[in-house]
C-alpha cells in the first residue's frame, strides 16, 4: 500500500495481511518534508514613471555609462537635463569638471559615494575619481529631494559602486595617444602624452568560503 500526500514523504506498507470478511487496519505515519521545485527566476525591469517619487530623479545603469563618451560620474551627470558642465582653474587634486545644477552655485551641489559625502565642506566642491568600471549606478536629483540630504540647495549626485560577486572577474583598459608619433606623421594626428590606465578586480575573499567579497 503506497500514500502519498502534498508536503510529506511517501508511505509505502509492504506484506500486509488481508483476511476475508474482516476489515484490515492500517496506520499510516507520514513525516512532513518540503517539496523540492525548481529556482523561480524574476527579470525585473525600472519603471519608466516611478509613482511614489516627488522629486525628479535621473538613473544611470552600469551599461548607461559604459554606453557615454564621458570619463568619471560628474561628466556622465553633466549629460543630464539641468546641468552644466565647466572646468574652474582651480588647484584641485583632481581636473574634475564643475557641475552646475539648475542655476545654483558650485558649492550648493553634494556628492555621495556609497552614503558618504564626497563634498570638500571648505570649498564645497569634490576632488573623488571613480573608475567607470566599478560603478554600478548613479543617481542624480535636481529638485524636490527630501530632508535626508543636509547642505544642498541645488542637486545631489549619488554614487553607487559595484559589490563582488562570488567568483573572481577584472578587466584592464589602456588608453594613449603614443602611437600617433611626433609630429603627427604615423596616424596623422599630433601626440599629446595623454595615457589612461583603469584596472579593477573583484571576487570573494577567500575562495570557496563565505567570508565576505571585494
Amino acid at each position: 500500500v503506497r500514500a502519498n500526500m502534498l508536503g510529506h514523504a511517501p508511505f509505502l506498507a509492504q506484506r500486509v495481511t488481508i483476511t476475508p470478511d474482516f476489515t484490515t487496519e492500517l496506520n499510516i505515519g507520514m513525516k512532513t518534508e518540503a517539496v523540492q521545485m525548481d529556482e523561480v527566476r524574476v527579470e525585473a525591469e525600472r519603471p519608466l514613471l516611478q509613482k511614489d517619487a516627488t522629486n525628479t530623479v535621473r538613473f544611470l545603469s552600469a551599461d548607461d555609462i559604459q554606453r557615454l563618451p564621458t570619463r568619471g560620474y560628474q561628466e556622465a551627470a553633466a549629460q543630464q537635463a539641468g546641468i552644466v558642465s565647466f572646468q574652474r582653474q582651480l588647484e584641485q587634486s583632481q581636473n574634475n569638471p564643475t557641475l552646475i545644477v539648475r542655476g545654483g552655485r558650485p558649492n550648493e551641489t553634494v556628492y555621495y559615494l556609497d552614503g558618504f559625502t564626497q563634498t570638500d565642506p571648505l570649498t564645497g566642491h569634490t576632488s573623488t575619481s571613480i573608475n567607470n568600471n566599478a560603478i554600478q549606478e548613479i543617481v542624480v536629483q535636481n529638485g524636490g529631494f527630501s530632508a535626508e540630504y543636509g547642505n544642498v540647495m541645488s542637486g545631489v549626485i549619488n554614487v553607487i559602486t559595484k559589490e563582488g560577486g562570488d567568483r573572481y572577474s577584472g578587466s584592464f583598459e589602456t588608453v594613449t595617444d603614443n602611437f600617433s608619433g611626433q609630429g603627427g606623421k604615423f596616424l596623422g594626428a599630433r601626440s599629446y602624452d595623454f595615457n589612461l590606465y583603469d584596472v579593477n578586480l573583484g571576487g570573494p575573499l577567500l575562495p570557496g568560503r563565505d567570508l565576505g567579497t571585494f
